[in-house]
């Protein structure tokens, strides 16, 4: 009997040895895939990385008369914007606005005044 029970303790510990070996196969058979697909992409990359550079390379450079139209334009916006900043307007018209708001304020007494008498 106690043959036995050694047997069947031998047998259900070889049964789950297997299993986790099982287990482990498993486990090491999906890194390795995942290792393989990691590598792919790695090449996929550095491929799309050598092109990138190749194409950064042969694009053509700003040339230096490009950078000083591009300073003059700069400047001239300056200018206009300065010159747009110093226009009398630009006081007048926030006056005229509360004159206006106060004008439509009296209005809207004198409309509720009317109502009421």
């Amino acid at each position: 009997a106690a043959m036995m029970k050694l047997k069947a303790d031998n047998l259900k510990a070889a049964d789950d040895l297997q299993a986790q070996l099982g287990d482990l196969l498993a486990q090491s058979k999906s890194a390795e895939t995942q290792l393989l697909a990691n590598d792919r992409k790695k090449r996929d990359f550095e491929s799309e990385l050598s092109s990138v550079m190749t194409q950064t390379q042969s694009e053509s450079r700003i040339s230096r008369a490009e950078v000083e139209d591009a300073v003059l334009a700069a400047e001239r916006m300056c200018k206009d914007r300065d010159a747009s900043a110093k226009n009398p307007r630009l006081a007048e018209i926030p006056k005229m606005i509360k004159e206006l708001e106060e004008k439509i304020h009296q209005l809207q007494v004198q409309v509720e005044e009317s109502e009421e008498g």
